[in-house]
């Protein structure tokens, strides 16, 4: 897919790991701006193309704010899973799964049964309610993951789950050493994710797996 925007003239082809370098602060502004905005379905300077033809930004494109705060149980990536795992129960297991529904449905009932309130009870059990109910997630404990950890775990589960054309981050760089990035670069190209990152400081370094793209302060395009 292409990626433009009315502010520029190049394009970004959401192909492996792009950098978008915006050294002029009032343009990042707005590039942040139309980021969050599009993410959220409003209008922005951004395009989406998938062989000419325009798509929606949000639905192809995931945007990670911020990683220290987010997290792989987000009720969109939970509800993928849940969706996996009922088609995981529908194709090998729904024998088994109706059993349990059953036995369920009569435990319920005798306590029902027993109570002197008016009560009524429901005939069958959704899977994906029974997953709820047993609090089904990935797991995600910042004292045996750290920080990086858990972003190149939620980037994967992102990709997995909700199969993106691209991950956006922005100012993300500054938070990893070099060999730090270098294992994250190679991680995220390992599991064939898009990666956009866009940084508002200069004299960016690329590793050889990067394509950068520059705006100035003044504007001047370098690619």
């Amino acid at each position: 897919m292409i990626l433009k925007h009315r502010e520029w003239e190049f394009d970004i082809e959401l192909d492996g790991v792009k950098i978008l370098i915006i050294e002029n602060p009032k343009l990042f502004r707005t590039v942040l701006s139309d980021l969050n905005n599009q993410i959220l379905g409003f209008d922005g300077g951004f395009m989406l193309f998938n062989h000419l033809e325009e798509v929606k930004f949000n639905k192809e494109i995931v945007l990670v704010n911020s990683p220290f705060l987010e997290s792989v149980n987000e009720r969109k990536l939970l509800n993928k899973l849940y969706l996996e795992i009922k088609e995981e129960i529908l194709e090998g297991e729904y024998e088994r799964y109706r059993e349990i529904e059953a036995s369920i449905i009569t435990f319920l009932e005798e306590i029902i049964f027993n109570n002197n309130i008016d009560l009524e009870l429901t005939d069958s059990i959704e899977i994906q309610d029974l997953l709820k109910i047993a609090k089904v997630k990935f797991r995600e404990d910042l004292n045996i993951i750290d920080i990086i950890e858990k972003i190149i775990q939620h980037a994967i589960i992102i990709q997995e789950f909700l199969n993106p054309q691209a991950l956006i981050y922005t100012n993300i760089r500054g938070m990893f050493l070099e060999s730090e990035w270098q294992n994250f670069i190679k991680e995220i190209i390992l599991h064939n994710i898009n990666l956009l990152i866009i940084e508002n400081k200069p004299n960016y370094v690329p590793i050889k797996e990067e394509k950068v793209y520059i705006i100035d302060k003044d504007y001047c395009e370098i690619y």
